[in-house]
């Protein structure tokens, strides 16, 4: 009984070990891809700490071997991942153009990937299940997420992403508590 639950316990350390590793190349994609768009007339030396190398901008450094790696060979790596998060900047374009890159990439090898995103709160499920199976148009889409009261940014950011998980069919899932939560919580706590 011992040795299975040492079996167990070393197993689900693998996992977290895994994932670990897994959310710090994909922050360190993130960060460096970023960089990839920025518009220097000499090209920037960047460094990382702890490693005594630098590197060009838009490199993408394995958090593994702390080398620079090809999109192929992230891809390759992302691809038997079961979470992949990717950040950003809401108001930079370039990086939702990263975002539906990555998106479009895990795709190809699960389409029954499933995307989150934290604009939406767990409230709206039925109408990102209705914006997945194609039942809503893009202003239907908006005025039932109440998109421009609760998110504030500029739907052009987003659409490209939204727009391909519809033609897709991708189950959208919201990733959020409701907007008016955290100022219950920070006044006083949160009683139902």
């Amino acid at each position: 009984m011992k040795k299975k639950q040492g079996n167990m316990a070393s197993k689900k350390l693998n996992e977290i070990s895994f994932h670990r590793k897994l959310l710090c190349q994909v922050v360190t994609f993130t960060f460096f891809t970023i960089t990839l768009t920025s518009c220097a007339v000499t090209p920037n030396k960047l460094f990382i700490k702890d490693i005594s190398r630098s590197f060009e901008e838009g490199a993408i450094i394995s958090a593994a071997t702390r080398a620079p790696v090809s999109l192929d060979e992230l891809f390759a790596d992302l691809s038997s991942a079961r979470i992949v998060f990717v950040g950003e900047k809401h108001t930079d374009p370039v990086h939702h153009e990263i975002q539906l890159k990555v998106i479009k990439e895990l795709y190809k090898t699960n389409p029954d990937l499933a995307v989150g995103m934290e604009m939406f709160d767990y409230t709206y499920q039925g109408v990102l299940d209705q914006w997945s199976d194609g039942k809503l148009e893009q202003e239907e889409f908006l005025e039932k997420t109440h998109w421009y009261a609760n998110w504030r940014f500029d739907f052009a950011l987003y659409k490209d992403i939204l727009d391909f998980i519809k033609k897709n069919k991708i189950k959208l899932v919201g990733l959020n508590i409701p907007f008016y939560i955290p100022p219950r919580i920070r006044v006083g706590g949160y009683q139902r």
